[in-house]
């Protein structure tokens, strides 16, 4: 005994607890669905039975009026059968009848839960309305912010490089005529190259997206006169 007294005196080791696993969390829409869902499902049972019922109360019509004419040729043996299947049609009829109050009764409690889910479900919509819309916000804002650096960059460049190949006619710049025209040609080169540009969406066939509702930004020789003068300054330095 005392063998056994100390074996089980011993401390048993602590049981590792099983690891849990995050169940995922519903809200109310959620757990109103799931109900109505098990209700219809409940109600698709109860119609199937009774649709049971109506075949074997169909069923014993056609009996009954056999047994009926059998009667009417005064067979004794008709009357006990026609006497039973009538109870048995009482029994099933009240089965069905019960079995439609019982839907009727299950469709009117459904009434509130489902103009509850309705409600909430529009609220949910509310919100992915509310999120889209900001979304679409705040995408349209960094687009608009990417469009404008590219048209001050495109307007910047444009005015580069007409600073440029129009330096000769300046004064600032000496050439004789051979690289007057050289530079009349370069003049000629760009000219060239924008309508080249502006012809693009028609010889490559792009596919323009809301062009009525979007105004045309033209890149334009320019740029804010306090940038011109920084420029002006630190080429003076």
């Amino acid at each position: 005994m005392r063998i056994f007294d100390s074996i089980f005196s011993r401390k048993m080791p602590t049981p590792i607890a099983a690891p849990t696993v995050p169940q995922p969390t519903r809200d109310e829409l959620d757990e109103l669905h799931l109900s109505l869902e098990m209700q219809r499902a409940e109600i698709a049972g109860m119609r199937a039975e009774a649709r049971d019922c109506d075949q074997q109360l169909a069923e014993i019509g056609r009996l009954a009026s056999s047994l009926k004419v059998r009667i009417s040729e005064h067979d004794s043996n008709a009357t006990a059968g026609l006497d039973a299947l009538e109870r048995e049609e009482l029994g099933i009829r009240r089965v069905r009848d019960g079995l439609l109050l019982r839907i009727q009764a299950q469709q009117t409690a459904m009434q509130p839960l489902e103009q509850r889910a309705a409600e909430l479900a529009s609220e949910r919509d509310q919100v992915r309305q509310d999120l889209l819309v900001a979304e679409m916000k705040q995408g349209t804002r960094q687009h608009l912010d990417e469009i404008e650096a590219l048209w001050r960059e495109g307007c910047s460049l444009a005015f580069n490089l007409m600073e440029m190949i129009s330096a000769p006619n300046s004064g600032r710049t000496v050439l004789d005529d051979s690289h007057r025209a050289a530079v009349l040609a370069l003049r000629n080169e760009v000219n060239k190259r924008l309508l080249h540009l502006r012809l693009l969406r028609t010889n490559e066939h792009w596919i323009s997206y809301g062009e009525g509702g979007f105004p045309a930004l033209a890149i334009i020789p320019a740029r804010p006169r306090e940038a011109l003068t920084i420029v002006e300054t630190s080429k003076s330095a």
